[in-house]
Formats: C-alpha cells, sequence, structure tokens
C-alpha cells in the first residue's frame, strides 16, 4: 500500500493518569529511565534547603503578581509562619552560614521576580498580572494520559510560564532537559484537550535564580522530547498495571542499578549510584516476612491506584475516567453529577480580601424533573465544578 500512516504518539491506556512531574523526574542527566517514578514515589519526601528554596520563590511569585510589594523580612515572616514544621527538621539549615547562604538566596530571588513581573510579564508579554493570568490550573487529558499542574497560564491558554528556583545548565546556558520535556507535555495538554495551536504558544521556563535577562526562556515545541516523554509515561503505566496483577516482589528482586545510566555524566553517576543502591539494599536485607508483608501491601495500593484511576468492570460509572467516559444519564443514574444547579441569590459566591473564591453555596434546581436520584457525595470529597 502506498498509502501509510504513522503515528505521531501512541499512548497506552490514556484512562491511566499519570503526572507530569513524575515523568520529568525520569530525565536525569545521567540518563533517562523510567525507573525513577517507582524509586521516587516507594522513598520519603525529603526535606531539603533546595525544596524549601522553590517553595518559597513559588510563594514570592505569588506576591508580585497580586502586587503585595512586600518586604524581604515580611516574606519570609509568612513563608517560615506557614512552614514551620519543614523548615525546623531540615538539618541542611541546622548551619548558621547555610541559613545566612538561603536568605541571600531567597532574597536576590524576590528582586529578579519582582523586575520580571514588572517588565517582563506586563512590557514583553502583555499579560496584566491578574487580570489576564491563572496562577497554578491543574489540567488532565484524557487524550493523552497525563495530569499536571502549571505554575503560571494566561486566560487564553496562549502564554505558560513554568518557574524553576534551581540552576539552568550552566555549561550551554540553556534549560536544563527534565525542565524543556516538562514544558512540552504542558504545550501538548494545551494542544490536545483546549485545540491551541503549538505555532500560537509561548511557553517559557523562569530561572528566578538569575536576572530576568537570562532566566526568562522561551521553549519551543519539539517533538522528538515529547516522544521521549510519552515513552517514559507508557513505561510508568505498564510497570504500575503488571504491579497491581502480578506484585512488586519479581521487579525489586531483578533491580538493576545500571539501567538507571546510560553512560552519560559519569562524575554526577557516581555521586548518584550508592543513592540507588541504599534503596534496593534496604528491601533486600530485610526480613523474608517483611517483605512479604512489603509486597503484599504494594499490590493492594497498586489495585487501588488502577481501580482509583480507570474503574471496575463490577462498579458502573467507578475510577476518575469516568468523567470523560461515562454519559451524563449514566452519571446521574448512580449519583455521580448533580445538573442544574445555580449560584444561590445570598451567599452564592464568597470571596477574600484579594478577590479570591473561598466558598460556593449552589442551589437545587426547582423544576423536578430535573432532579435526579441522591448524590453519592461525601463529605470532603474532591469535586469537579462545570459550568455549561
Amino acid at each position: 500500500m502506498d498509502d501509510v500512516l504513522e503515528p505521531t504518539l501512541i499512548v497506552l491506556e490514556p484512562d491511566f493518569l499519570i503526572s507530569v512531574t513524575a515523568i520529568a523526574n525520569c530525565i536525569q542527566p545521567t540518563g533517562v529511565c523510567s525507573e525513577y517514578e517507582v524509586v521516587n514515589r516507594l522513598q520519603p519526601v525529603p526535606v531539603s534547603k533546595a525544596i524549601l528554596l522553590g517553595n518559597m520563590a513559588g510563594q514570592m511569585l505569588d506576591e508580585e503578581l497580586h502586587g503585595y510589594a512586600s518586604t524581604y523580612p515580611e516574606t519570609a515572616r509568612r513563608f517560615f509562619t506557614q512552614n514551620a514544621v519543614q523548615c525546623y527538621t531540615c538539618t541542611e539549615l541546622n548551619d548558621v552560614d547555610a541559613r545566612r547562604d538561603f536568605h541571600y538566596n531567597a532574597q536576590s530571588q524576590q528582586q529578579h521576580l519582582r523586575k520580571m513581573v514588572q517588565h517582563q510579564l506586563r512590557d514583553d508579554l502583555h499579560l496584566n498580572t491578574m487580570s489576564d493570568i491563572l496562577l497554578e490550573p491543574a489540567f488532565f487529558c484524557e487524550l493523552l494520559g497525563l495530569q499536571g499542574r502549571m505554575d503560571l497560564l494566561s486566560r487564553d491558554f496562549t502564554t505558560v510560564i513554568e518557574q524553576k528556583s534551581g540552576k539552568m545548565d550552566e555549561w550551554s546556558r540553556r534549560a536544563q532537559l527534565a525542565h524543556n520535556i516538562q514544558l512540552q507535555l504542558y504545550r501538548a495538554i494545551l494542544h490536545f484537550s483546549h485545540k491551541v495551536r503549538f505555532n500560537d504558544m509561548r511557553a517559557y521556563l523562569l530561572y528566578s535564580k538569575y536576572p530576568p535577562e537570562e532566566g526568562l526562556m522561551r521553549v519551543e515545541t519539539i517533538m522528538d522530547y515529547l516522544r521521549t516523554a510519552m515513552q517514559v509515561r507508557n513505561e510508568i503505566v505498564a510497570r504500575e498495571l503488571l504491579f497491581s496483577t502480578e506484585g512488586i516482589a519479581d521487579y525489586l528482586e531483578h533491580f538493576d542499578v545500571d539501567r538507571f545510566t546510560d553512560g552519560s555524566a559519569p562524575k554526577l553517576w557516581a555521586y548518584k549510584r550508592p543513592d540507588l543502591e541504599q534503596f534496593i539494599g534496604t528491601y533486600r536485607k530485610s526480613s523474608s516476612v517483611a517483605r512479604a508483608y512489603f509486597n503484599r501491601f504494594h499490590r493492594f495500593l497498586s489495585l487501588e491506584r488502577r481501580l482509583g484511576m480507570v474503574g471496575s468492570q463490577q462498579r458502573e460509572c467507578s475510577g476518575f475516567a469516568s468523567a470523560w467516559n461515562a454519559t451524563l444519564e449514566e452519571k446521574q443514574e448512580v449519583g455521580n453529577i448533580m445538573a442544574g444547579l445555580s449560584l444561590a441569590e445570598s451567599g452564592g459566591c464568597v470571596c477574600n480580601a484579594d478577590g479570591a473564591v473561598e466558598s460556593l453555596c449552589l442551589k437545587l434546581p426547582q423544576a423536578a424533573e430535573q432532579f435526579m436520584i441522591a448524590p453519592n457525595f461525601r463529605e470532603g470529597d474532591i469535586v469537579v465544578l462545570l459550568c455549561l
């Protein structure tokens, strides 16, 4: 046949949503390996100086966009009040010099962010702060099997900015590969879910460690990077599906540290390898009873995760994927949706002093024929509000 169709991307089990950040974390200077997702998920989340600085830089960006014009002491006091436990337990900040270095870097980033918002954001990108942007919007793309949260997005979905408080690739003065691929996935979500053409998008990485003239980098679409990221995503899904049926025991028994490197950056690999060896060593040195308990419990958690994503054939409209797979009538039959709601006349939308919505009060439809069976909602559940 002369006419041959070649797929742009192949997506395995698209109903199984994978975090964009989890995929980007598998892109390391030492090599691309989807198994980092397993290691990162099973290890405790570290409290490091770099993570605290990144969280503080994110708060600073919010403050600048809202026009608070806070001094550094005010910002620092607000951050340490909201993150007291993390700051207290971070051993890297025990040293006086380390704390002084942290404050120096944080204050420098605040100055860079203030300059970026006042000049590059308004004058060059024509985004007039809060009236034109969305802060940390969360998205999922059922076509690509992705979910993620962007740092900053224009309301017309054509400009996306991802902030990084760490270093760029200082050897080449370019964006780090993992950061670039993260932005490629965000662009793909906007393209495939919201029909924004790649050529109409402006995507930037904001390295707030550097002045805006150096740190604000435009990123164009690179399909090879996107294919690499989707290959990593598919491998994560395939492995997770296997864990939910066969368990993780065989994987850990054949865990090979050398699979995590392709020979790149040998000096960095010599630094990272001991951590991976310690990770698998903890499992292999444990007792047979402890391993059996861990394997059984992990299989249970993997199964629950899969059912929470794609649902079960024994239960109608189950799993998060029913949000797009089930019809309105099917959702109403099992109480997974309440249609015809409207804002209450009094107290329908309560906002704080900054204009942020704090609560909504919705009233049921007046017509009896619009009301279906009691909703299957529980107090504390996360819901999606659809405005049609």
